[in-house]
């Protein structure tokens, strides 16, 4: 859930320890497969219909199992929101907001432990548009701005939830 999660992102861009590590920020301590998460939506929706499914993408990923060890470590992660719950919480926001359609803005792949730049060098020519976008906003402490703006939505969200309370 973004709740346990965003308390993470202060610590993991700006704690120099923390550089060029690959961490998963997220809860591992349920198991569920795909079949089972929209069985577990479409209850939710009530929305009773069967899967459809489409035929695998190169490269498709079958089996896929994420540790949070290290966010634990570094980041002193921990779930305090299940799946259950989380989903739930989602669907709220859907409901208020309403649905966005999805669209993929990049083809990436991740093809090696050097994924960051392997990102970068696909989005981003070197000289190009792009590249000068990312150059300003570290010269202009974009960093800072993105943590101070996480902090008052992290802040706004424990208000929103004592307030329910």
């Amino acid at each position: 859930d973004i709740d346990d999660c965003i308390q993470c992102l202060d610590k993991l861009m700006f704690d120099p320890n923390i550089k060029s590590q690959t961490i998963n920020i997220g809860p591992d301590e349920e198991f569920i497969t795909i079949n089972q998460l929209y069985e577990m939506i479409s209850n939710k929706l009530k929305f009773n219909h069967e899967a459809v499914y489409d035929k695998a993408r190169p490269n498709e990923v079958y089996h896929a199992l994420c540790s949070s060890d290290k966010a634990r470590e570094f980041l002193s992660y921990k779930t305090n929101i299940g799946l259950s719950e989380s989903l739930d919480k989602m669907i709220d926001y859907i409901k208020i907001k309403g649905p966005k359609k999805f669209e993929y803005n990049y083809d990436i792949e991740v093809k090696s432990d050097i994924t960051p730049q392997t990102w970068m060098n696909r989005v981003a020519s070197k000289g190009g548009t792009t590249q000068a976008a990312l150059d300003s906003m570290d010269d202009n402490n974009v960093k800072e701005l993105i943590k101070e703006a996480a902090y008052a939505a992290f802040d706004r969200a424990v208000e929103i939830g004592n307030e329910n309370k």
